[in-house]
């Protein structure tokens, strides 16, 4: 099995937000660096993909927080590869307190789409290739989300310079700031995340985010990306 990725973090004052717990956008943030990190170290980094032409890109991602952490808090993160799925690549993440308490688990599903035509393309036949397996403790990952509220509120989300990212399209963590600033009472803390990426907002167009709340659900729908937050 390949060994997986670690990192200890000791959280500091630009990873938590108001409340003084992990910001989710940071979270987010980490995990994708982790997957980067592994990937170079597996040697399926820039050289094989982003210097030719490919880039990553996520399909969705799944996260279940049992206990966010919080300001000065020392976690370590381990991020490993499942099995490849032919076009797509389960990535799993689990974060534990400094005392081995099990804090957070995620679920995200890559893959790789050509930088000019914007089409997915076969790793195998470019030579992009992740040996990994599961290990029982996996979740799921996240389907598309399909609201049962109605969604009469909006939000308008545009790719700026600052939330474009290096595939030249929205990040996706901006998804999950535009989705936190737009709930009522962000206080409660999250239990659950679930976002589904169907396609990319290039760098300067705009879209309207419809978005509803109820019962400790808060839905997020647009032609580019479906998401729930559970609380």
């Amino acid at each position: 099995m390949i060994p997986p990725y670690r990192q200890t973090i000791h959280l500091k004052a630009e990873h938590v937000d108001a409340f003084r717990r992990l910001r989710p956008s940071v979270l987010a943030r980490f995990f994708q660096e982790a997957c980067i990190a592994h990937t170079e170290e597996l040697g399926m980094g820039r050289k094989k993909t982003l210097d030719r032409g490919l880039l990553w890109v996520l399909a969705n991602e799944h996260y279940k927080i049992h206990r966010f952490p919080v300001y000065d808090e020392e976690i370590e993160l381990v991020c490993y590869p499942g099995t490849m799925l032919h076009f797509f690549f389960p990535r799993y993440l689990e974060i534990r307190s400094k005392q081995g308490e099990l804090l957070i688990q995620a679920t995200a599903i890559w893959t790789l789409i050509d930088e000019k035509s914007r089409q997915m393309v076969d790793p195998q036949e470019k030579g992009v290739i992740v040996h990994g397996q599961e290990n029982g403790t996996e979740i799921p990952p996240s389907l598309r989300v399909v609201s049962s509220l109605s969604l009469d509120k909006e939000i308008e989300l545009k790719a700026t310079y600052s939330r474009s990212d290096i595939n030249g399209h929205l990040s996706h963590l901006a998804y999950f700031d535009a989705s936190m600033d737009a709930l009522k009472n962000p206080e409660p803390p999250l239990k659950e995340i679930l976002i589904a990426y169907k396609k990319e907002l290039r760098f300067g167009e705009t879209t309207k985010l419809s978005y509803g709340e109820e019962d400790g659900q808060a839905y997020f729908l647009s032609p580019e990306v479906s998401l729930l937050l559970r609380f």
